[in-house]
Formats: C-alpha cells, structure tokens, sequence
C-alpha cells in the first residue's frame, strides 16, 4: 500500500473524533452559536506555487525542498489544525485560545536527490502526541486577523511509507478569515514561518517582479544622486 491511500495520510485521531458528514468545509461549528466564534477545525489548501518549502540540511547544500498540498482532507484541503476553545473577543476586540496540529500532507513538488530522487511525503509524526499551541485573534468586524505559534512533531516518508527524516518544529505564524453571526469561521489566507521551514498559501514571488522591484529601487537611489548633484 502506498502513502497516497488516504487513510494513511488522514490524522486517525481526526477521523476518530469527527465523522466527516459532519465535517463543514473549513470548519466545525456549534448549530447555535455560544461565543463570537466558535471552537473548530480549520482545513487549510498549500497550492502547487506557494512558497511552502523545508530546508532539511539547514542552508548546507541540499537547499529548499518546496512542497504541494494532497488533497486528502474535506473539500480537498491537505493540512488541518483545531481551535480547541470558543473565542469570546475582550473590550480590547481580542480573544486567545488553544490551538493544535491534526493533519498534514505535503509532496515535494520535484523528486529529491538527497533523499534516493524519489518525491518525499511530509505529514505530522503520528508516534508523538502533538503540543498544544495558542492563537490570538483580533476582531475586525466580520473578520478576524490572528497570529499564532504552532508546535509540532513531524516526519518525512517516501511513497512505501518509509521514514526518511523526524523532527520538531515551532512555527509562528499569522492569517486572516471571516466569521459569521452563528460563530462559523472560514481561513482566507495564512501563513506559517520558523527559521528552516515555511507553510503558506502565499505564491512564490515571481523572478521578474523581484528584479522589478530591485530596479525600482536603485533607479530610486540614483535619481536622489542625480538631483543631489544638480543642487550642487
């Protein structure tokens, strides 16, 4: 069997504790609401072209292994985290809440070298009980900004479900998303950063707007030269 039979990449702890006929597309939500949003999960999309990547090596030769979500998960998300707590926004339009990793399932885009040139799968370490980390959410009217750490146990297998790599990672992160009047709460973008690693639904900058941006700069830096010297 290979790793791409979804009940091996499903957290089986997710499958456990929700049917997925119950499962609402981004979230799972009270039929009547309790708090300003209502505790869930959130599934969350790494399109092929985000700037999701691991440097497994840590700036040493092998690079940036970038990854693709598997759209395994409800509504073809591939990465799933749970709001463990009701969000009551204080006087101030603030709320904090407990916050934990679920589910994910990434592919490397291209085959890696390093690791046989085979595609690599990178899901949560299912032999570790993963942390429980917290999330701060700003109220903005009907949406939500948030910052977030999250802690996680994580492990890299090819496609025979060989363990190729294990590790931890402490990401710190921020986001958007929407919230309704019966405490449902939908992610409009995120992004997720430690040192070595990064998770977002955020594309790749184009080389061509980076150059643009570049030049934009030092055509800056050379028109301030320019009227510096006809003052003169």
């Amino acid at each position: 069997m290979t790793i791409l039979n979804p009940p091996k990449f499903v957290t089986r702890s997710l499958i456990g504790a929700v049917g997925l006929s119950a499962i609402a597309f981004f979230g799972v939500t009270e039929s009547v609401k309790a708090a300003d949003i209502n505790a869930g999960i959130d599934y969350l999309f790494t399109p092929l072209g985000s700037d999701t990547w691991v440097d497994f090596d840590q700036s040493g030769p092998m690079g940036r292994v970038y990854f693709k979500g598997v759209p395994v998960l409800p509504g073809g998300a591939d990465t799933a985290v749970e709001r463990l707590n009701d969000c009551d926004f204080d006087a101030t339009g603030k709320c904090t809440i407990d916050l934990q990793f679920v589910s994910l399932n990434l592919m490397s885009v291209t085959p890696v070298a390093e690791f046989g040139n085979q595609n690599v799968f990178l899901m949560l370490d299912d032999t570790q009980t993963q942390p429980v980390s917290s999330m701060t959410l700003m109220d903005m009217g009907n949406m939500a900004s948030w910052t977030n750490t999250l802690d996680f146990y994580w492990k890299l297998v090819d496609s025979q479900n060989n363990i190729l790599q294990t590790g931890f990672e402490s990401f710190i992160g921020s986001g958007l998303g929407t919230y309704d009047s019966n405490g449902g709460f939908i992610v409009k973008t995120y992004d997720d950063s430690a040192a070595w690693a990064r998770h977002t639904d955020k594309k790749i900058p184009e080389p061509s707007t980076t150059l643009g941006l570049l030049l934009l700069g030092l055509g800056s830096v050379a028109g301030i030269k320019r009227k510096g010297s006809t003052e003169k």
